[in-house]
Order: structure tokens, then C-alpha cells, then sequence
């Protein structure tokens, strides 16, 4: 029974990260753009900047930070500030048993 139950755990998180990486986001901030770094920490360079009610998708989230492409560069942005916006159909058809 206890290894049923760790492989039912294991699957239900595996797959809440797969729509994670497959979903679109919003950026959601009070009234300012939101910065993407070039690491996920608020130490490093900031290398743009998303306008509030922008889409983007998401690749994953760790730690807090959101793993995005931007400008052709692999970019940070703070999961503090994201809604999310939908998910794909692949990802729902993933979670089917």
C-alpha cells in the first residue's frame, strides 16, 4: 500500500509540473512592469521589462521564479507576479488516467 501511495504521489507532482511548463501567464504587478533578470534573484541584471497584462509562457517555476524566452535569452521573473492565464490542452491531457 505505501508504495502504491508514493507512486500516486509521484505522478500527481510530475504532472502539476508539466502544466506548469506548458502554461501561459499574465503579468500581473500593481502599477509598475515587471523586471526579467538574467538569474532568478533580485541581485542579478535586469535585462528588460514586462508591461502589466502581458502573456507569457512559462517554461517552469522554482523557488519563486518564473523561467521564461525573452529576446531570444533565457530570462527571470518573479512568480509573485504572475496569474495564470490558461493551460494547454496537452497538459490537461496529460493529468488523464
Amino acid at each position: 500500500m505505501e508504495a502504491l501511495l508514493t507512486v500516486a504521489f509521484f505522478l500527481l507532482f510530475t504532472n502539476i509540473k508539466l502544466i506548469r511548463k506548458m502554461a501561459i501567464y499574465i503579468v500581473n504587478t500593481q502599477s509598475s512592469n515587471l523586471n526579467v533578470r538574467k538569474e532568478p534573484n533580485t541581485s542579478c541584471d535586469i535585462i528588460g521589462k514586462l508591461a502589466k497584462g502581458t502573456e507569457v509562457e512559462v517554461s517552469s517555476i522554482n523557488n519563486g521564479w518564473g523561467t521564461i524566452s525573452f529576446n531570444g535569452q533565457t530570462g527571470y521573473v518573479s512568480a509573485d507576479y504572475l496569474k495564470l492565464k490558461e493551460v494547454s490542452d496537452d497538459a490537461l491531457d496529460a493529468l488523464k488516467f
